[in-house]
């Protein structure tokens, strides 16, 4: 149903219902290895998210100006282009660290508290981080 499966209660840290979520998978043979699925399926797809929102704008093709100083096309200035540059991209480099990092927090969290402790989910949220 929208807006009623696991992605929504991991955003909204549904950790009860999270918790009845996979008690319900375990009462049946099929339940399990769906869960896993699912669970892996949804840690790719963020991760993957993640990384669109990490690609940034590429500077220094010659076509913008990041500086400002059109008026010095012989070089002078690109010093300060490349500084710039440098800093966009370690703020995209260091915010993506972050989210990656949230993110196995977030997945960490609802395996401890919801999932207890299974260890076949803590196989399969290994195998989509690694």
């Amino acid at each position: 149903m929208l807006n009623s499966g696991l992605d929504i209660m991991v955003d909204t840290d549904r950790m009860d219902d999270l918790g009845r979520l996979y008690r319900l998978f375990s009462m049946v043979s099929t339940g399990p290895p769906c869960l896993r699925k699912t669970l892996k399926e949804s840690v790719a797809r963020r991760g993957k998210e993640i990384n669109r929102a990490s690609v940034g704008i590429e500077v220094g093709d010659g076509g913008i100006d990041v500086v400002g100083n059109d008026e010095d096309r012989n070089g002078k200035g690109k010093g300060k282009a490349r500084a710039v540059a440098g800093a966009q991209t370690l703020s995209l480099a260091l915010k993506w660290v972050q989210d990656v990092l949230d993110l196995k927090d977030k997945f960490d969290q609802v395996w401890r508290a919801a999932f207890q402790r299974d260890r076949d989910l803590e196989s399969a949220l290994n195998e989509v981080y690694g």
